[in-house]
């Protein structure tokens, strides 16, 4: 009501001037709201241009724009770089005017990115220069720019080297802090963490071997602990690495730092790396007997060890030595097989040569007395008692057959095989001392295992080495213990036939000592004349296919008693039935060619290609 009544009270023109003020600030407003509106379109664009990381910039904006001075240096050089590039000969004064901006550059800035890129253009005007092999036409300006270049390089040049002195000398300073920090005991626990999480498939041998590498800052006792917690990832590296040189290589390395750690602990006489010692020492040699001509890698492998052979062996002899002045019996007996295994199918004189090579004093050095006295420190020990006596059967003769070998490597471990093989294989030393002549060795290996209850065939063959060894007393406290269900109280015709019965076709060993016993009775009469038959023949072919160096002798044995004409027609059917190649290829070839060339001549039969071979 009020407001009807203003409007009727006002004058006309100041009406208008009214209404005229209205629709002026209703414009203002639109435009104000408009203006805002525009405004927050704008920063909205911006925003979403900052935040899909575009940028519609023009050129003049992006020149406009404050740059800092390292970005101007760069482009600088990046331009003066270009500009030496396309040198074609004749500006002369451009090049000059550029080597005066890269001095200007390269003297106020620290920057070693910076100076790399001075240096680097640099390089690439001297080659370009050195392309076009032009001279310029203004000979002193050219050798003023000549110095000033020169004048760079080397000032860009000791920058950089100064440069790269500071880091290296920051690092060292940081790994002696490190080191001041590390503990003996935190180092040592460090070292074992990681074989531990190597062990638990944790983490893969290069990153413990790299792991490892950083811990070697420190000194002493902790430094040789970690090399050789190293030396054990090295070893489990060694299938891994695809070339016999890489191999190769890293097996010496691993020596050298074996041979290392002795000679730590022998000055120092410490007593924490022993173990580790030995660990990695029966580590390599295992894996040193796996490698086999199994392919070209392995044969290489071979090959190329053989060269370093005497530095293998005195890390053998090194190692050993020391486990046996200082270390327990268990440690003495597993380093005494390891080493047993390393020699044991070399012959005195290429171990002897070893030595020699190796360096070590070979004064009254005897091979096959050290491999013997290798075997006679077993004995201290029951279980290694038989590694012992099974080196000392073998040693030098090339004795070993494949189940003896891996039997062999088998007895240093902490509990023997019990079981029939390991039995069959001391058995089977058993028999290869007869042939030796090592009667006592023979007698030892067979009581070890008869003194458990084992199969019938082991209890026969001490049995006969007692009859062998003429050894009564023995074998009638053996019969009584054992409550043998025979009568062997005396050596009676029925025990030889039964013995006999026992030969299998082809059975070397065991016709050698049937014969042996045969002859050792003498001229005692058989009841059946075929059972010393059936045995002479039996022994005769299982001695032309064995192509053993008994077999020389006891041809000659058997030709010498009883006679010639069975024996050599024999030999002539069994010839026939062997490869020729056999006849010439044994261990003492000499005296097996000498004894068979008589045989043949004996029986008057022909020679053939490889009998005049062995007559030669």
């Amino acid at each position: 009501m009020e407001q009807c009544v203003f409007f009727e009270v006002l004058a006309p023109s100041d009406q208008e001037d009214h209404e005229l003020d209205i629709n002026n600030t209703e414009h203002e407003a639109r435009e104000a709201s408009d203006a805002f509106e525009a405004e927050k379109s704008d920063a909205r664009a911006k925003f979403l241009k900052a935040a899909d990381g575009s940028s519609d910039e023009s050129e003049e904006e992006e020149k406009k724009r404050s740059k800092t001075p390292r970005e101007k240096d760069e482009e600088e050089i990046e331009r003066q770089h270009k500009a030496f590039a396309e040198f074609a000969g004749e500006e002369w004064e451009v090049l000059e005017e550029g080597i005066k901006k890269l001095d200007k550059i390269a003297s106020r800035s620290t920057d070693a990115a910076i100076l790399s890129a001075v240096f680097q253009a640099v390089e690439a005007l001297k080659a370009r220069v050195a392309e076009t092999k032009k001279q310029p036409k203004n000979k002193k300006g050219y050798q003023a720019m000549d110095k000033r270049f020169k004048k760079l390089h080397k000032m860009v040049s000791s920058a950089l080297e100064e440069k790269e002195r500071v880091r290296k000398q920051s690092e060292a300073i940081a790994s002696q802090k490190r080191k001041a920090v590390q503990t003996e005991e935190s180092v040592v626990q460090q070292a074992k963490d990681i074989l531990v999480q190597r062990q638990k498939g944790e983490k893969d041998v290069e990153a413990a071997i790299e792991e490892l590498g950083g811990l070697l800052c420190s000194e002493g006792e902790e430094k040789v602990y970690v090399e050789l917690c190293g030396v054990l990832c090295r070893i489990e590296r060694l299938p891994s690495l695809e070339t016999a040189t890489e191999k190769k290589d890293e097996i010496l390395k691993i020596v050298f730092l074996l041979e290392r750690a002795v000679d730590y602990v022998e000055k120092e006489s410490k007593e924490l790396v022993c173990a580790l010692l030995l660990s990695s020492y029966q580590k390599l040699s295992v894996y040193l007997r796996s490698v086999y001509e199994t392919d070209e890698i392995h044969y290489l492998l071979l090959e190329e060890l053989g060269k370093e052979e005497h530095r293998v062996y005195r890390m053998h002899w090194r190692v050993f030595r020391f486990l046996q002045r200082s270390s327990s019996v268990e440690k003495q007996h597993a380093a005494a097989i390891r080493q047993l295994e390393y020699v044991c199918e070399k012959k005195k004189a290429e171990i002897e040569e070893m030595h020699s090579r190796a360096g070590i004093s070979a004064d009254g050095f005897d091979g096959k007395a050290h491999v013997m006295g290798l075997c006679g420190s077993l004995h201290k020990s029951e279980m290694a008692r038989r590694g012992g006596l099974l080196g000392s059967v073998f040693l030098f003769r090339n004795g070993f057959y494949e189940e003896g070998k891996k039997i062999f490597s088998e007895t240093g471990e902490t509990k023997a095989d019990e079981g029939g093989e390991y039995r069959r294989a001391v058995s089977e030393a058993g028999v290869c001392a007869f042939r030796l002549g090592l009667f006592a060795e023979a007698c030892d290996l067979l009581q070890t295992v008869c003194d458990d209850d084992v199969d019938k065939n082991v209890e026969y063959l001490f049995i006969l080495s007692c009859i062998l060894l003429d050894r009564k007393n023995k074998l009638a406290d053996f019969i009584t213990d054992q409550g043998t269900p025979f009568f062997f109280q005396d050596r009676s015709k029925s025990q030889l036939h039964f013995l006999s019965t026992r030969i299998k076709e082809g059975d070397a060993g065991g016709a050698v000592e049937m014969l042996c016993g045969l002859d050792f009775l003498g001229d005692m009469e058989l009841d059946t004349l075929h059972t010393e038959k059936m045995v002479r023949e039996k022994a005769l072919r299982a001695f032309l296919r064995q192509r053993s160096c008994h077999t020389v002798l006891s041809v000659a044995w058997l030709r010498e008693r009883h006679g010639v004409e069975d024996i050599c027609g024999i030999a002539e059917e069994e010839r026939l039935r062997i490869e020729d190649s056999m006849w010439v290829v044994w261990e003492n070839e000499k005296e097996f060619a000498h004894e068979l060339s008589l045989l043949l001549k004996g029986a008057n039969l022909p020679a053939g290609e490889n009998g005049e071979k062995a007559a030669q």
